[in-house]
């Protein structure tokens, strides 16, 4: 199971720049999933679904240029050392370049940590570009800078408030990189490695629209903070609170207990569930009331636990076990697999790799459909459905969705040549080709 860790501000992964090595499909083959696919899909309405080529948008095939699909727009960055560029793109018919901003790019210290690519997301009527924790806020209608920070801003429930967390440190904890001395390191808001845990750690509230301060708070040591709709809820070692996005007032709090020895190390929110993990034991507090809902136990030290997405799962020395929310109980288990919920079914897909195994029934883990050949490495937002790719003797990429009720996979087309990185919501597919992104949609 994938959780935060209370002591570290960890830095985040680079993106994909790349798909895992392709296979290669004979042709009758790949006729024949396709016929089979059609006739699983074929119960659906023939219109709902309808695969159209938008055009393309240029970028550059290099790692510093990545995309976002963002609804209805794409964003795109370029540009190496200096300034970046992140242009702004509506999802049309062809697509259409709305604006260009220059960004600063972040200059790293000799004591800081490189962090990823420029970032990209919607928030109200501003967009927020991050550079690693740098983050410049721009007009969505113009691309006109409003305002920029040094350390990372993240946004809110309802778009119009962000968190800055800055965690502080005692003077003399730098961690001393050329000497490359063992031990825990924690990182600073602006990426400085430590040697120690911070002191305290500070939440700012601020306007995304001004960037104006619109309240402060601090909580002792290293936490963790999670953004819910009823506002902003921090785990610390010792208590759990829930502050509000708009004002910082303090809504809800509650004293955590020490069990066995040990505070909380970790957690994870799934809905309206905050799994808090001492190690051994794995307990779920109600975020609406913050009550213990149910303890298990949970085995340590995993060497390769697998990924659980939407779901509430323990770690056990074989695998993961699925868990039902309100109970704690075990639905199921789950062994060399990722898991990720999709509407009221699972995905299991192989740890490590993005090959989808199957769908599996989210109450006891019976398959409901195999979906060996096909890839799911195409991220999805949280509101779209779950679409998988493989790719074909001429290297295209062929795309189809997974229906959930019935369960049953539905064709949507194919792309142009071949392509690397992808990314879907409820209506588009945007796929990196040669020197541009190639923009489809699927929604009739």
């Amino acid at each position: 199971m994938a959780l935060i860790e209370l002591d570290l501000t960890a830095r985040p992964g680079p993106a994909p720049t790349s798909i895992p090595p392709a296979r290669r499909y004979r042709t009758a083959g790949l006729l024949l999933a396709l016929a089979l696919v059609l006739v699983l899909g074929g119960a659906a309405a023939p219109d709902a679904l309808r695969w159209r080529f938008l055009g393309a948008i240029p970028s550059p095939p290099i790692p510093e240029s990545p995309f976002q699909l963002d609804g209805d727009r794409v964003y795109t960055a370029g540009g190496l050392g200096g300034d970046r560029t992140v242009s702004a793109w509506s999802l049309a018919d062809p697509p259409v370049k709305l604006w260009s901003a220059p960004v600063p790019a972040r200059e790293v210290g000799p004591d800081q940590v490189p962090y990823g690519d420029v970032r990209a997301r919607t928030a109200g009527d501003v967009v927020v570009i991050t550079d690693g924790p740098s983050t410049t806020v721009v007009d969505g209608r113009t691309g006109e800078t409003r305002w920029h920070s040094e350390i990372g801003v993240h946004p809110l429930t309802g778009d119009r408030f962000g968190l800055v967390e800055d965690p502080k440190f005692r003077p003399g904890t730098e961690y001393n990189q050329a000497g490359g001395a063992p031990g825990d390191i924690y990182f600073s808001a602006a990426g400085v490695p430590h040697i120690e845990p911070p002191l305290t750690t500070e939440f700012r509230g601020v306007d995304l629209r001004t960037g104006a301060t619109a309240w402060t708070a601090s909580a002792p040591g290293s936490v963790v903070f999670f953004n819910h709709p009823s506002g902003v809820v921090v785990l610390a070692s010792d208590r759990l609170t829930l502050l509000s996005s708009a004002t910082g007032s303090v809504l809800r709090t509650t004293t955590l207990p020490v069990l066995s020895g040990q505070r909380p190390q970790s957690g994870r929110l799934v809905g309206d569930v905050l799994l808090v993990s001492y190690g051994r034991s794995l307990v779920a507090y109600s975020v609406r009331t913050f009550r213990p809902l149910w303890q298990v136990p949970q085995a340590e030290d995993v060497a390769d636990p697998g990924a659980c997405s939407g779901l509430v799962c323990a770690d056990d020395r074989s695998g993961t076990s699925v868990l039902d929310p309100a109970t704690g109980h075990v639905l199921w288990h789950a062994s060399g697999a990722d898991l990720v919920r999709i509407g009221s079914d699972v995905l299991e897909q192989d740890t490590g790799t993005s090959e989808a195994l199957r769908v599996s029934d989210l109450r006891n883990g019976d398959q409901k459909l195999a979906l060996r050949g096909w890839s799911s490495d195409t991220p999805t937002a949280d509101d779209g459905p779950l679409l998988l790719r493989r790719i074909g003797e001429s290297r295209d990429s062929m795309f189809a969705l997974i229906d959930d009720s019935p369960v049953a996979l539905r064709p949507l087309g194919t792309t142009h040549g071949a392509v690397s990185d992808c990314a879907s919501d409820s209506s588009f597919v945007v796929c990196r080709g040669t020197g541009v992104l190639q923009v489809f949609s699927y929604r009739g």
